[in-house]
């Protein structure tokens, strides 16, 4: 008896069409089709790899992000400043023109549904040459963070809650900023972090950051140490300066916080932060983090990364000072 082999032919020409043409969603190899710029080129991108020639600039602009409005208006995000200006894509010539504190001309090489990659023709801040390698960033965040509400015995709480972040300030353990908001699932018993931009010293969040002349070097470094608290205050928004925290978490208005969890922003995440009396920056990476305390021999506490097991549970509980957080601010 004869065997027959036209269903392997067959799955194999299946098999081939398919590696050919690219697959649908949902298998490997998927191939994301080429899009209109004017239309892909509205949402935040970062940049994955630069290099100019065969220098890689990667190292420099790793914590960049663009981010493109239908508007017109542009924002480049790094850890250092925050740029706007206005943005225009001429089809025809493949043309970027970024119009900010200076005028920056780019060609755009490729653009997919998760693909972004441009050429510098004219800048006075970069190279001729540079090309910038970018990927969507899908959930349109720089960095967030979600964990669980443990409402023991609290049963009723008020109708409206918020969740903010209160930025320490180096000079006193009482002044904090406000930078950041969360959002709440009551029905999940969930609270979900997200920023879409870095604080900088070019806007009204410079006070949360604490700056540090790097020894040995002409650089200056930032960092921010952000606490996690719930409240019933609508009044407390980006930008609230709370010189005293007395009478805040004295007053009715707060309900609670994620015990010993430290929202860490770091500027340059290098071992320069070494040479510095704060030190626990250098156990982060440039951008955004979450960390703990360590407690040293001696002041300051540390406040390292967490470990996989690690918690970030937003505990109700009124009473503010029955939260821990890492003394870190050097004496």
């Amino acid at each position: 008896m004869r065997r027959s082999y036209l269903p392997h032919i067959a799955l194999l020409l299946f098999t081939l069409s398919a590696i050919m043409n690219g697959c649908s969603e949902g298998l490997i190899n998927h191939t994301p089709k080429t899009v209109d710029p004017d239309i892909a080129i509205v949402q935040l991108w970062k940049a994955q790899n630069v290099h100019v020639g065969q220098k890689v600039l990667s190292e420099h602009y790793s914590k960049t992000y663009i981010r493109f409005y239908e508007n017109g208006d542009y924002e480049i995000h790094n850890t250092l400043n925050t740029e706007i200006g206005k943005w225009s894509y001429k089809k025809a010539d493949s043309a970027l023109i970024l119009a900010g504190k200076s005028t920056t001309l780019a060609k755009v090489l490729e653009i997919t549904e998760d693909k972004f990659r441009f050429e510098i023709e004219l800048s006075i801040d970069m190279d001729s040459g540079t090309v910038f390698e970018c990927l969507r960033v899908n959930d349109g965040y720089l960095y967030s963070m979600k964990g669980e509400i443990d409402t023991t015995g609290e049963p009723n709480l008020p109708q409206k809650l918020y969740v903010s972040v209160f930025w320490e300030t180096e000079m006193s353990p009482n002044s904090f900023f406000v930078w950041g908001h969360g959002v709440l699932n009551r029905q999940k018993n969930e609270y979900h972090i997200s920023f879409d931009e870095y604080p900088n010293i070019n806007s009204n969040s410079n006070q949360c950051l604490n700056i540090q002349q790097l020894q040995n070097s002409l650089e200056i470094a930032y960092y921010a140490v952000g606490r996690i608290v719930l409240h019933s205050d609508p009044t407390i928004k980006s930008g609230k300066h709370i010189p005293n925290i007395s009478s805040f978490k004295h007053s009715n208005h707060f309900w609670g916080a994620v015990n010993d969890r430290h929202i860490i922003f770091v500027s340059n995440g290098g071992e320069e932060f070494l040479k510095c009396k704060v030190k626990f920056p250098a156990f982060f990476d440039t951008g955004y983090s979450i960390g703990k305390s360590r407690t040293e021999i001696g002041p300051p506490d540390m406040i390292v990364p967490l470990d996989n097991d690690d918690k970030s549970v937003l505990k109700i509980n009124k009473d503010w000072d029955s939260f821990i957080f890492a003394n870190w601010r050097p004496e």
